[in-house]
């Protein structure tokens, strides 16, 4: 007797043999299943035990007889990703855990059990969900971590495009290094916002904690085309000021061009930031979706700002004693 003979008795004891479409009714093709009658009873398993099986030999006996009974459990459905059997673990991280740090445990977890044999070496282990997406963002924004990487990342290409369309528009290859230089500055002003509000949350049990997540990565976006409005106002007004003079001292220049500028960007600031220090400071509802966001361009903006006020025209100063600014009088 084969298997397929005793799997299909089991399955006819049980629950069911499903035959699709293969009984005509009044010219119309529908489902049949076949079952037995010990099936429909209160005590299916020791019917099971019971039912009998017509051997090829032309006997009749019980299936156990022929096969060894056992409960055990299973899952409801079997799941299949690719054409291969699935089984899914859903983890929560706890309460203050970042997402990457929740990764990073798991994929520990998950190589020291395969090391130990405990997942065999056929099993393919993949992280999805909430984890997956994240991966995908950082890889976009960053690259996959190689050098190559880096400089095919959304990120670099960003930058790189800014920086040449600044240079058609100074026509000069030095100058808008010294405004992508507020880059940087704005980033460690938009973490150290990012990481004040998260101590704040979690001093506070009432508000949610803040991490990173979408909408402050895109804060950081956000930021880095909004903080080179300062360094462009200051280096502009420098070569206004050059060209309107060509014998004038590039310090002179440089100082002035702060001077009247000052006032421009200190307004600006001033709106930016308190445009955005309700989402950061006001609670409400849905308040903790935007407050990482508010956190990162308020921190980004007021650290920029000072910074921007006394580096660039130092690195500018720098530039024009490297080399002389070539300016074009009418």
């Amino acid at each position: 007797m084969t298997r397929t003979d005793l799997g299909l008795a089991v399955q006819a004891a049980g629950e069911g043999i499903l035959l699709f479409r293969d009984f005509e009714k009044n010219g119309e093709l529908k489902d049949m299943k076949i079952i037995t009658q010990g099936a429909l009873e209160k005590r299916p398993f020791e019917a099971l035990l019971s039912t009998p099986v017509a051997t090829p030999g032309g006997s009749i006996i019980d299936l156990s007889s022929l096969a060894t009974l056992q409960k055990t459990l299973g899952p409801e459905q079997i799941r299949h990703v690719d054409r291969l059997r699935a089984v899914t673990i859903e983890v929560t991280p706890p309460t203050g855990m970042a997402l990457e740090q929740a990764i990073d445990k798991v994929e520990g977890i998950i190589t020291a059990q395969q090391a130990s044999g405990a997942i065999a070496p056929g099993v393919q282990v993949q992280i999805a969900g909430s984890s997956d997406a994240l991966g995908e963002i950082k890889e976009a924004l960053l690259g996959d971590g190689s050098f190559f990487g880096l400089f095919t990342s959304s990120l670099f290409l960003a930058l790189f495009v800014v920086y040449l369309l600044m240079v058609v528009l100074f026509q000069s290859w030095s100058y808008p290094l010294v405004i992508i230089l507020s880059v940087p500055l704005a980033t460690v002003g938009g973490l150290l916002g990012l990481f004040l509000v998260h101590h704040a949350s979690l001093a506070n049990p009432y508000m949610p904690v803040q991490n990173m997540d979408v909408l402050t990565i895109l804060g950081f976006v956000i930021l880095a085309g909004v903080v080179v409005n300062n360094a462009i106002l200051i280096v502009h007004q420098t070569i206004n000021l050059m060209k309107e003079n060509p014998s004038r001292d590039t310090n002179e220049a440089i100082r002035e061009s702060v001077t009247s500028r000052v006032r421009p960007i200190l307004m600006s600031t001033l709106t930016s930031v308190g445009g955005m220090l309700p989402l950061v400071l006001l609670p409400g509802s849905g308040s903790e979706l935007y407050r990482g966001l508010g956190a990162v361009v308020v921190g980004g903006l007021a650290v920029s700002t000072v910074f921007t006020m006394f580096l660039v025209p130092t690195v500018l100063s720098l530039v024009f004693a490297f080399s002389k600014p070539k300016v074009k009088t009418a």
